[in-house]
């Protein structure tokens, strides 16, 4: 592979000479610590006996000093790494542009957007800095991310009302961003001054920052990042704190680059004959799926008594039938029906449908002919059609409640529930692009799989986490999911309140028992999980593991989390469009690699690029560290990744993360609004979440 990708980094020269700098020997608010034993001989033989384990130091001078010391910053590449994080802060401060610090202490510089305009708001693009030592080349290195855009009321916090205290978190004060409860004194004083960054509440009152999904999100970052290189860190002043090689970005090295394996992005249709394919999205129709539910279907509608039309409607689309000219019902000459995608007819149980009365508890209804109605779930999987007023993402707590309490209630009597909001129904292009989503996601829901991946069936136990904090309540909610093997055969979801990892340890547990049961042996254990573990939280997994009689079984974790990197981002600068080639990997630290998931399939610009997805950002952990090593491990476990990316089975559409995270995530955030503490035992075997 050519040199043509580039990474969102700019290298500059460690300082020439040793910064003199004044150390105390107690730790104060705010400053840093130099370790001695990392320090030179010179730096030791200037410290009294016995030496002690730290200095500490806020990079300033002070005559009150315990001691002034010389630190060569190339032998101290940690304390260097904040010594020049100190100096950029410095300088920016000096520069009087709005400053922030994220959770991780990067730099955070909010400029004013001048293309976005409210009377209400101020739009700031915001970026991200952050210093590191020798990651990529054998520099210190500044990375710059652009992190998207935020808003600051032009109304102070003295004169906006309307909303209780808890909803004002961040506030702009004096050039800094900041929580509320760290506004200094003066500031408490003076909230004329003070300014509330808008957040998930107070931007219930605004429109949505507006959000083109097809948007080229390469070009865009690139646009952004090069901007702020040329027009604020290249200023002059900044050069001699951090003397920048260049203005490009750092060209990748070959040996940082790897690929997944050929035919990764391949996946399987067709009942009778298997035919490999990129991409659902045409093909479906063409092949049909690959394998349809054990069990006959039959589907019931549940609709308001003033949607009745739009149900007839419905089921004549599903159905794919349409009104001659004379009045008859007939099969359409022009659209596709569910059976066309999926070879499921859409067998409608009338006697088992529900009209939703005016005037009466919708939930009180679905309850009452649950409980009259007799399902033979021993012969057939019932799947409901609920035509929905409300839409998933109904800012209205009390419509929230009503949606998935329907769900709940379905899953309770063993009935997936396909939820279709009735605005969409009348849309033009309702059968051209909203229908092959349902039908996939409805095949799913019955037992059948729409398609596999297109590789050799590996035994290999991979337990999937994700969560959802519930913003109704502030608890996170956990979901699993646990594959035996890379085919897309999940054996259990399930969800809890409660902590994740004695939870996780109590299921893994089950799972082994099973999967030895299955499998000859196990070699390994691979959790993809939504944040870093912590030894805390990978104690109870190990115990689990001795206790079965499997001390030495290497645990191997891979963090992935939910929102795609924009802290790290290469660009493929030989191809117009920038986006690096699907299935592309590179690694930026130790353990860490950036994964590239998209739908540019090819070096062939002539095939059409319909996704624009940023790269996963995926680190390593393990019990055994120095499996961590073996690349040809490492690039297998990220195959896989890429692999279950193509099990999503909610739309044709390319996804960017694997379902071992997406469907738990999806799983829990409905979860979370359900009445019961438990899932039940069907919800537990089916994709109900889709």
């Amino acid at each position: 592979m050519k040199k043509s990708l580039s990474l969102n980094i700019l290298t500059f020269e460690h300082a020439a000479a040793p910064v003199t700098l004044s150390f105390f020997k107690e730790h104060n608010p705010g400053h840093l610590p130099l370790e001695i034993a990392k320090a030179s001989d010179k730096v030791k033989s200037l410290l009294d006996k016995p030496l002690p384990e730290r200095i500490y130091t806020d990079f300033e001078n002070h005559d009150q000093a315990d001691i002034s010391l010389e630190v060569d910053l190339k032998e101290n590449p940690w304390f260097s790494k904040h010594y020049y994080h100190h100096l950029l802060y410095g300088y920016l401060e000096k520069q009087g542009v709005i400053l922030s610090t994220n959770m991780v202490r990067d730099i955070m510089v909010w400029i004013k957007n001048t293309e976005f305009f409210d009377k209400h708001v101020v739009a700031f693009d915001v970026f991200g800095l952050r210093v590191q030592m020798m990651h990529m080349t054998q520099y210190p290195e500044l990375v710059i991310y652009y992190s998207g855009m935020s808003r600051v009321l032009r109304t102070s916090l003295a004169l906006h009302h309307g909303h209780a205290p808890e909803a004002y978190t961040r506030v702009l004060y004096n050039k800094k961003i900041m929580h509320l409860d760290e506004l200094p004194e003066e500031g408490k004083y003076s909230y004329d001054k003070v300014y509330p960054v808008v957040n998930r509440i107070l931007g219930s009152d605004f429109e949505d920052i507006p959000n083109d999904p097809t948007k080229n999100n390469y070009i865009e970052q690139n646009g952004k990042i090069t901007f702020f290189i040329k027009n604020v860190l290249t200023r002059e002043g900044l050069s001699s704190a951090l003397p920048f090689h260049s203005e490009n970005l750092v060209i990748v090295p070959e040996d940082y680059i790897h690929r997944t394996k050929s035919g990764s992005n391949l996946i399987r249709l067709g009942l009778n004959h298997k035919m490999a394919v990129i991409t659902p999205k045409v093909k479906l129709k063409q092949f049909g799926p690959f394998k349809l539910p054990s069990k006959e279907i039959r589907f019931i509608m549940i609709f308001f008594e003033e949607d009745k039309r739009l149900a007839n409607e419905l089921f004549m689309i599903l159905s794919g039938l349409e009104l001659s000219k004379e009045g008859k019902t007939r099969p359409s000459r022009s659209y596709d029906s569910l059976y066309h995608f999926i070879r499921l007819k859409f067998v409608l149980d009338k006697s088992k449908s529900v009209c939703i009365n005016q005037g009466e508890q919708p939930t009180d209804q679905i309850q009452d002919f649950l409980d009259r109605t007799d399902f033979n779930t021993q012969k057939y999987n019932y799947i409901a059609i609920y035509l929905s007023p409300i839409k998933s993402d109904d800012k209205d707590a009390a419509n929230h409640q009503l949606y998935y309490r329907i769900k709940e209630l379905l899953l309770q009597y063993h009935i997936s529930s396909q939820v279709i909001y009735r605005e969409n129904l009348m849309l033009p292009n309702f059968r051209k692009y909203y229908l092959i989503n349902i039908a996939s996601a409805i095949l799913a829901k019955a037992g059948g799989i729409p398609w596999r991946l297109d590789c050799p069936v590996a035994n290999e136990l991979v337990v999937g986490i994700g969560a959802f904090r519930s913003q109704k309540t502030g608890v996170k909610y956990v979901g699993s999911t646990f594959s035996f093997s890379n085919n897309g055969d999940f054996r259990e979801f399930d969800c809890t309140s409660e902590s994740e990892t004695r939870f996780l340890a109590q299921k893994i547990k089950t799972i082994i028992q099973d999967y030895i049961q299955k499998n000859e042996r196990i070699r390994r254990l691979v959790i993809h999980f939504y944040k870093n573990m912590s030894h805390k939280e990978i104690a109870p997994i190990q115990e689990m593991l001795l206790n079965l009689g499997f001390p030495n079984l290497p645990v191997i974790i891979l963090t992935i989390n939910k929102t795609a990197s924009n802290n790290y981002i290469a660009f493929d600068t030989s191809w117009p469009a920038l986006m690096p080639r699907s299935g592309t990997i590179i690694q930026i630290a130790e353990k860490e690699y950036l994964l590239f998931n998209n739908t540019r399939y090819s070096e062939n610009s002539k095939f059409k690029t319909e996704s624009w997805h940023l790269p996963l950002k995926i680190r390593f952990q393990s019990t055994h560290p120095e499996l961590l090593k073996d690349i040809l491990m490492v690039k297998e476990l990220l195959d896989q990744v890429y692999q279950f990316s193509r099990m999503y089975y909610k739309s044709v559409k390319q996804q960017n993360l694997p379902v071992t995270i997406s469907y738990p995530e999806m799983a829990a955030r409905i979860f979370s609004w359900f009445e019961g503490e438990t899932l039940c035992d069907f919800g537990k075997m089916n994709m109900w979440f889709l």
